[in-house]
């Protein structure tokens, strides 16, 4: 994997960490008994943002590691979920 395939990935995996992040440990407005003038009640009374975007950080890097070293050591190839594809999708015999 080239370092642009790296940036990528890491991107990839930023944005899903982060959305998987973001939900957690929110206080609703009504939970916390102080409704914001203006805005729904169900709204998020605190949702520390940069402490989210640190957590999403950490986990996008220990996920692209976790996928680099899978990938590129070869200990896990396409091959090895040959079960996933019906036998339309793999290639013909050659010669035939």
């Amino acid at each position: 994997m080239g370092w642009t395939g790296a940036v990528v990935m890491y991107i990839v995996f930023w944005f899903i960490a982060l959305f998987i992040i973001l939900p957690r440990g929110q206080k609703t407005q009504i939970e916390q008994g102080e409704i914001e003038p203006g805005t729904p009640g169900g709204a998020p009374a605190d949702i520390n943002i940069p402490r989210k975007f640190l957590w999403a950080t950490i986990a996008a890097a220990a996920a692209l590691g976790l996928y680099a070293g899978v990938t590129e050591t070869g200990l896990l190839t396409l091959q090895d979920f040959d079960f996933l594809f019906p036998d339309s999708f793999k290639e013909p015999p050659a010669g035939g």
